[in-house]
């Protein structure tokens, strides 16, 4: 039987149930039930425990409010109490390299930063520094302080230390030290800075308005590269400052010029860039020539460039001669001038190269196309760079006279003398031809000799039944396949071609949704089977416009509707029409309103006859023997009930017979089977058009 410990707070922590033959874990000891063995070491383990307050670095399992934990973590060593949520410090004091959470803290608490030896306070809201200030042990700080002077005097200072090491003294007064400072060998009025050595000073930090000299480091003037210049040895940036060494510019946004820096002096990566910073300016390269100065180059916003042309209209400008020459040496590869345009001429003043002057070539010139002169040319041979493939003038544009002692080849036109060979045109031919046109399209046949008779000749042509009857059978076409149409009405009469896909357009067709019953097996084309899958919508627009979500809410399909619907499903059932079905009334032929919305399915293939089902009727109270038997009741007089009759009753115990109850149904058979409500049936597939 199991027994209870009590909490000592048992209104609300309740109790703790230690069952038989088990050792109870519902806290961090160990509770053993009666008939337990080995319970000796159980106690003795939670005693040992209570005596050590479970030392550890982990807390213990399961604690209790008030229990205590002694926490052996390296560097906090404190005793612990469980306060129901946290285990907070028994004494009020947190030690940790990190500041304690808000929620584990309570105002007045302390808390020792272990690695830095601080001591903080919590407001209730955050941890101030109690002390010290600076946490390595050495004095940091400043400190008023009175020093001897060489004179025996008291001088009272400002000494600041850090690490314990006098780094600045502060005086109102000058001074030698009669015992020496490290790093002081004298204090002056004002800020002193210690200087314990001659090439490692102390720094001060901020804006001096005088000063003799500059001490210049990385000097390359002196062995030690630190020096001491003079302030007069520095360029001003309020007047005109010479330099009598080089000046380089160790950056690459280098030097700019000009109240607003319009020209700058830079570098781009390996680039040296000169650039003018103001829009619409321009860059002027200058010589003087006697008491003149002259704009020799001028580079404008424009992009163009003016040789000796303060005003360039082209890319490259040039008041003067250009003069080409080679390199010595290299006169094959240098001394050209290249133009890489492809721009055509069709005038003087178009093309790659234009000049308003004549154009002297001392050597052979290439014209890749046209050459178009429009004055005398005056040549040598004329010579085609292929045999047959050249002309001189075309039919539209012809010369009017050629003059020339020979004339090899073939000629065409009209020829006044005489000529030898053959001729390429006559007037006539020397005997008739005859023409005709058989096929699929065929004419009555002519002779013609090419002048007698009409000018113009005539096929008179007819299209036999050959034009379809010997063409190759097709058993399937393709939407996009044409036909030949006759439009005999409208305005374009005539024969016209039309896609097999709009011609059917023209002709009624059934609607998308349209159910049919189907005798095959195998679908045809354009048809679903009515078993009420899912489909997608983007692959059955037609049928979704059409029917919609008639057979299932969006919310039974897999997909809530999002791309999906349902097809009608008649697997196992019969089609009803709608009882409001078009725009008249409700025929009012259908119990209920299922039959008034299309998608809706009612019925049940059998039914049990319930006791509201029967009509009204009456048993004979009748034995097995077919003795009839009277319910009877022991009270004498004309019953109040109409359908109750006088009768002789039995009195006495036993003294008559009785029947409970008129009995069940008269049957061998089995009871409450179900009716067979379904009609005679022919089972065939349902189809619908997809469109």
């Amino acid at each position: 039987m199991a027994y209870t410990v009590r909490y000592t707070d048992e209104a609300n922590k309740g109790v703790i149930s230690v069952e038989d033959n088990t050792i109870n874990q519902d806290t961090s000891l160990q509770l053993p039930g009666r008939f337990t063995t080995n319970y000796g070491a159980a106690i003795a383990e939670d005693l040992l425990r209570l005596l050590e307050n479970f030392a550890n670095k982990t807390a213990p399992d399961r604690p209790v409010e008030g229990q205590l934990w002694y926490d052996t973590t390296e560097g906090v060593d404190q005793l612990k109490i469980y306060d129901g949520t946290l285990w907070i410090s028994a004494s009020g004091l947190k030690k940790s390299a990190a500041e304690p959470a808000a929620s584990n803290s309570n105002a007045g608490d302390l808390w020792v930063d272990i690695d830095n030896q601080q001591l903080y306070l919590y407001t209730g809201s955050n941890w101030i520094l109690v002390g010290p200030s600076y946490s390595d042990g050495l004095v940091t700080g400043a400190t008023p302080v009175t020093l001897v002077g060489q004179d025996n005097i008291d001088y009272t200072v400002l000494k600041i230390d850090i690490r314990d090491t006098t780094v600045a003294i502060i005086s109102d007064s000058a001074f030698s030290l009669k015992t020496q400072i490290f790093g002081f060998d004298s204090v002056s009025k004002g800020i002193n800075l210690a200087n314990p050595n001659q090439t490692d000073d102390y720094q001060f930090i901020g804006l001096s308005s005088k000063a003799a000299a500059l001490k210049v480091t990385n000097s390359p003037l002196v062995a030690n590269g630190v020096e001491t210049v003079s302030a007069n040895n520095f360029l001003r940036g309020d007047a005109p400052s010479t330099t009598d060494s080089q000046m380089r510019i160790k950056s690459n946004q280098g030097i700019q010029i000009g109240e607003g820096g319009q020209l700058s002096l830079q570098v781009e990566g390996e680039a040296g860039i000169i650039q003018h910073n103001t829009s619409g300016s321009n860059i002027d390269i200058r010589v003087r020539s006697g008491a003149e100065t002259n704009t020799v180059v001028r580079i404008d916003s424009d992009g163009f460039v003016g040789i000796n042309n303060t005003a360039p209209d082209e890319a490259l400008d040039v008041r003067g001669n250009i003069q080409i020459a080679s390199t010595p040496g290299d006169a094959e590869n240098t001394g050209k001038l290249k133009v890489e345009s492809t721009t055509n001429a069709s005038s003087i003043g178009t093309g790659s190269i234009i000049t308003k002057g004549g154009l002297g070539v001392a050597l052979n010139a290439y014209v890749g196309a046209n050459l178009d002169v429009g004055g005398i040319l005056s040549t040598g041979n004329i010579i085609p760079d292929g045999n047959g493939t050249r002309n001189v003038g075309n039919n539209l544009n012809r010369y009017d006279q050629i003059y020339s002692n020979n004339f090899f080849g073939n000629l065409q036109g009209n020829v006044s003398g005489t000529v030898s060979g053959k001729a390429g045109s006559a007037d006539r031919l020397s005997s008739a031809t005859q023409f005709a046109m058989s096929g699929d399209v065929s004419a009555t046949s002519f002779a013609f000799d090419g002048k007698t008779g009409e000018g113009t000749k005539t096929f008179v042509t007819s299209i036999s039944n050959s034009f379809i009857s010997n063409k190759e059978s097709l058993a399937n076409g393709n939407p996009g396949d044409e036909i030949l149409i006759n439009k005999t009405s409208g305005d374009a009469q005539g024969l016209y071609r039309i896609s097999k896909q709009n011609f059917l357009k023209t002709i009624p067709l059934i609607p998308a949704g349209t159910i049919v019953p189907f005798g095959g097996s195998t679908l045809p084309t354009g048809w679903l089977f009515c078993n009420g899958q899912e489909i997608r919508k983007s692959e059955f627009s037609e049928l979704f416009l059409s029917i919609g979500f008639n057979f299932k809410d969006p919310d039974q399909l897999s997909d809530s509707g999002v791309n999906l619907f349902a097809l009608p499903d008649f697997r196992g059932r019969f089609p009803l029409g709608l009882d409001n079905m078009g725009e008249v009334p409700s025929a009012g032929r259908v119990t209920g309103t299922g039959a008034q919305a299309i998608g809706n399915s009612a019925g049940s293939e059998t039914i049990t006859v319930g006791i509201d089902n029967l009509p009204e009727h009456e048993h004979d109270m009748r034995g097995a023997d077919n003795a009839q038997y009277y319910a009877v009741r022991d009270n004498a007089g004309v019953p109040d009930d109409d359908q109750a009759i006088q009768y002789d009753a039995p009195t006495g115990t036993l003294a008559g017979q009785a029947l409970p109850s008129s009995g069940g149904v008269k049957t061998t058979g089995t009871l409450g089977t179900p009716i067979d409500t379904m009609n005679p049936y022919l089972a065939i597939n349902y189809i619908i058009y997809t469109g």
